[in-house]
This record gives C-alpha cells, sequence and structure tokens, in this order.
C-alpha cells in the first residue's frame, strides 16, 4: 500500500494566510478566479494535529459584461500526523516493512518536506 500525508514538522499552515496563499487561475474560457486559504484561529496545530482553514474562490467578472464577480468559500479541516503515528498504526494494522519518502520521487524524509510517502508492505 502507498499513501501520502502531509507532514506537520514542515508547518505549512503557516502560510495559509490570505497574503501566503493567494493565486490567480485562468480557466479555459478566460475566468479569472483568485483562490487563497485562511487558517481559522484555534490551538497551535503542532500540538493539536489539526488545522481548520477556509478556502475562498474570487470569480473575477469579465471586462465589458457588466457582470458582478462572486466569492465562495469552503470550510476543511485536515489532520497532520506524524510520522511516528503513521508507522505506529501501520505497525498494528499488520504490515512489517514500510519505506519512506519526502515526495512521490522517493526523496528523502525531512524537515522541508511538505509530505510523508508511505510504502507499506
Amino acid at each position: 500500500m502507498a499513501f501520502e500525508s502531509r507532514n506537520p514538522a514542515a508547518r505549512a499552515w503557516e502560510k495559509w494566510t490570505p497574503e501566503g496563499s493567494m493565486r490567480r487561475i485562468e480557466t479555459p474560457d478566460e475566468t479569472v478566479v483568485e483562490v487563497w486559504q485562511e487558517r481559522r484561529d484555534e490551538p497551535d496545530p503542532a500540538t493539536t494535529g489539526r488545522v481548520a482553514f477556509t478556502t475562498h474562490y474570487r470569480f473575477m467578472p469579465k471586462p465589458g459584461t457588466g457582470a458582478i464577480g462572486e466569492t465562495l468559500s469552503a470550510t476543511s479541516e485536515l489532520r497532520f500526523r506524524t510520522q511516528h503515528e503513521l508507522a505506529h498504526l501501520l505497525k498494528r494494522a499488520g504490515f512489517a516493512r514500510i519505506d519512506w519518502y519526502g515526495d512521490w520521487s522517493r526523496a528523502a524524509v525531512d524537515e522541508t518536506s511538505r509530505e510523508l510517502i508511505a510504502v507499506a508492505r
């Protein structure tokens, strides 16, 4: 079995602010959408292992159409489990060998790895 989990050591949630995550996407029909994440205030995710956030989608009106832009939002929560926690759960489930990678290219895991890739046998 192979799967990916977010690496809590990378602390990605610290960039989940409008300033740190804003990006503009242009769709095939030339609609421009601004997308950003905003972490909701709660205890430190490094201690709780959980991060609640809202993703915002602002659809920009096309010039000359008279259309009004619209913003939609979706709330989410992610659980960040450490490599140690994941290894414990996999071993408890009967997997004897687990290979760990920091990305799907099989880079080594370190504190800057955004992902924890587990290949369990």
